[in-house]
C-alpha cells in the first residue's frame, strides 16, 4: 500500500495531557452556494459485514446550506489536500476502499480502488496524489470515500463531502511560513478558515504537545 494514498498516522484518542498553547478558534468559512456540489446524504451497508465501520466519521464540519441541505464542507489552500477520517476500530485487511473527488460540473477527476492493509483504530488520511490533476484555485470540488465492507450485499458506506480551494494571501503565507511549530501554524490554518490544512498540520505531527490543539480544533469544528 502506497502511503501517500492511506496513511494511519496515530491515534483521535489521546491519553496524555500536557501543558500546550491553545490553538486560535477555528472560523468557518461560509457555506457553500445551493448550486455547489455535494449534499447528498451519508450512509449504507449499515449491517453485516459493515458492523465495524458503521461508527466512521469524516474529520469535516457539517454545515446547512440555504436551501436546507447539509454537507461536509471546508476550505483548502493546497492543491493535492488530504481528507481526514476517524475509524474508531480501525481497518481490516483486504478491505477495498473507493477514493473519488469530482469537479463542479460532476466529472470525476480522480478515482482510486485499492485493497486495504490492516490499520490500527485512529485517524486516516486520503490524499489526492501527485499524479492527479490539482485543485484550480477557486474552484469546489465534492469527495466521497466507498467502504465496500458487505460482501454480500451491494450496499457499500459511502462518505461525501465538498472542498474547495482558495487562495492564500501574501501576508497570510508569510506567517505560515514562520511559524514556530505545529499547533502555531494550525492556529494560522484555523483562524484563516483553512480546516483542512489545520487538521493535517495536527495530524502529521509527532509531537504530544498538539493534544489539546486537536481537541479545540475539533470542538470548533463541532466534531467533539
Amino acid at each position: 500500500m502506497n502511503t501517500h494514498k492511506l496513511v494511519a498516522l496515530f491515534s483521535l484518542v489521546l491519553s496524555c495531557v500536557v501543558s500546550t498553547p491553545s490553538l486560535a478558534q477555528f472560523i468557518p468559512p461560509p457555506p457553500p452556494d445551493p448550486g455547489e456540489p455535494g449534499g447528498r446524504p451519508e450512509g449504507g451497508g449499515g449491517r453485516g459485514d459493515c458492523k465495524n465501520y458503521e461508527g466512521v466519521v469524516p474529520i469535516v464540519p457539517v454545515v446547512r446550506t440555504s436551501d436546507q441541505k447539509t454537507t461536509r464542507w471546508g476550505y483548502t489552500a493546497n492543491d493535492r489536500p488530504s481528507v481526514w477520517f476517524y475509524f474508531p476500530r480501525g481497518i481490516e485487511a483486504g478491505l477495498q476502499l473507493e477514493w473519488v473527488l469530482r469537479d463542479r460540473s460532476d466529472r470525476r477527476i480522480y478515482r482510486n480502488i485499492q485493497r486495504s492493509s490492516q490499520v490500527a483504530p485512529g485517524v486516516v488520511a486520503f490524499r489526492l496524489p501527485n499524479d492527479a490533476p490539482s485543485l484550480v484555485l477557486g474552484q469546489s470540488y465534492r469527495w466521497a470515500l466507498v467502504v465496500n465492507c458487505n460482501k454480500t450485499v451491494d450496499a457499500p458506506m459511502i462518505f461525501r463531502g465538498t472542498m474547495r480551494r482558495v487562495n492564500v494571501p501574501a501576508a497570510i503565507a508569510a506567517q505560515i511560513g514562520s511559524a514556530k511549530n505545529p499547533v502555531d501554524r494550525a492556529a494560522i490554518y484555523a483562524r484563516n478558515q483553512l480546516w483542512h490544512d489545520a487538521v493535517t498540520t495536527l495530524a502529521q505531527s509527532n509531537d504530544p504537545a498538539i493534544a489539546q490543539a486537536w481537541r479545540n480544533l475539533m470542538r470548533d469544528g463541532g466534531l467533539k
